[in-house]
């Protein structure tokens, strides 16, 4: 769980046109290989970038969240009210994961990385899962 702005200082403007960010997409790959899942509570900075930088935070949150089966919470562009129900649904999130074992190939030499989709045959049932896993590597 980590609790931040999201703002990627490296990789220049903070505007809504630039949402590629390579240290971004590196964090991911290396969060997927590893196996683990990142979530994250949005909470800005103070100051002049506050406002432009969070929504690109935001979303460079949320894709490594989606990416590695996490979830990234957050209230608008302003700060939460309170963490409280932030930090509730995380337990909640912990308490409901489940480690799944499957055969996967392995991915390429460049790439170890295998692209996976999980689906379920109960009704009601929602999955939060990475997109893409390591085979060899315990998923929680």
């Amino acid at each position: 769980m980590m609790l931040t702005n999201g703002v990627d200082p490296y990789n220049g403007s903070t505007s809504i046109m630039n949402q590629d960010s390579p240290y971004v997409q590196t964090a991911q790959e290396d969060a997927q290989r590893a196996g683990v899942a990142v979530y994250s509570i949005a909470y800005n900075e103070a100051g002049r970038r506050s406002r432009r930088g969070s929504f690109s935070g935001q979303s460079y949150l949320n894709q490594v969240a989606e990416a590695t089966g996490a979830q990234s919470f957050y209230q608008g562009i302003g700060n939460p009210v309170s963490l409280g129900p932030f930090l509730t649904e995380f337990r909640k999130s912990i308490d409901e994961s489940y480690t799944i074992n499957f055969m996967a190939n392995v991915g390429g030499k460049h790439n170890p990385l295998t692209r996976i989709k999980l689906k379920s045959s109960q009704p009601g049932v929602k999955i939060h899962a990475p997109d893409s896993v390591r085979p060899g590597v315990v998923q929680q």
